[in-house]
């Protein structure tokens, strides 16, 4: 059996953990067709019958993160625009879940403070942090500082870099927002344009960061590098689950 955490990352916020028992947690599957997606995103997830899955997590419920497939069993973060925060939901053996509130739209939008679940997973004392559509408290830095007072280390932290309604966020206010959450390792995610990628990476590469090729399906290391440390980046190419 193997004795390791594999990440899948299917595509925009969506990803499926594979546990060392087997056990398949999915996050925040979008829509097929809901939105016009970047150039190396999948048309679907590769997941057609929610059997194969333990659950489901849904951060919130715009098109690019609740798509539902039949059979599916799911945890949904927000519930009547509030989330329960704190609250550790064992997920498999090795693996649970924490989830902290944050806000989808920043103040200048005009837009209300639109909940939006932050998924902290623990998987034997390393996190992985999921911000979804953080992209309110993001721009709060804050509201950023006291999420990471909650939240405490991140060693992998799944970071959204553009999104329909806030673009462009910027590359200072993202690394500003690295400085302050200090995860180990970050993987980009949640981008509308394949351009935006690849001009957000220069900029990593610009700054002096390591940035490590992954595939979909690779090992969540837990050495690589700790909290604190300079991070590194993981480009990883989405592609379906299989």
């Amino acid at each position: 059996m193997n004795k390791n955490l594999v990440i899948h990352y299917l595509g925009i916020s969506a990803f499926v953990f594979v546990c060392p028992n087997g056990d398949k947690i999915g996050i925040d599957f979008w829509t097929p067709g809901a939105f016009p997606y970047a150039g190396d995103t999948p048309m679907n997830s590769g997941i057609s019958d929610g059997r194969i899955l333990k659950y489901l997590l849904v951060s919130h419920d715009h098109k690019d993160h609740c798509f539902i497939p039949p059979h599916t069993a799911v945890i949904y973060g927000v519930v009547d625009e509030k989330i329960e925060e704190g609250i550790k939901i064992p997920l498999s053996t090795d693996l649970s879940v924490t989830q902290y509130a944050s806000e989808h739209f920043p103040p200048s939008m005009g837009r209300g403070s639109k909940a939006n679940t932050v998924f902290v997973f623990d998987f034997e004392g390393q996190k992985i942090c999921h911000l979804a559509d953080a992209f309110g408290t993001m721009l709060d830095l804050p509201k950023l500082v006291e999420l990471k007072k909650k939240i405490g280390k991140i060693n992998l932290l799944l970071m959204p870099i553009d999104g329909a309604n806030t673009k462009p966020l910027g590359a200072n206010a993202l690394f500003d927002a690295i400085k302050i959450l200090a995860p180990a390792r970050v993987l980009p995610m949640h981008y509308y344009d394949t351009d935006d990628k690849i001009r957000f990476l220069a900029e990593v590469k610009k700054r002096g960061y390591k940035i490590v090729d992954r595939i979909s399906g690779f090992t969540f290391d837990h050495e690589l590098t700790h909290p604190g440390e300079s991070p590194v980046f993981y480009h990883v190419s989405p592609a379906p689950f299989r």
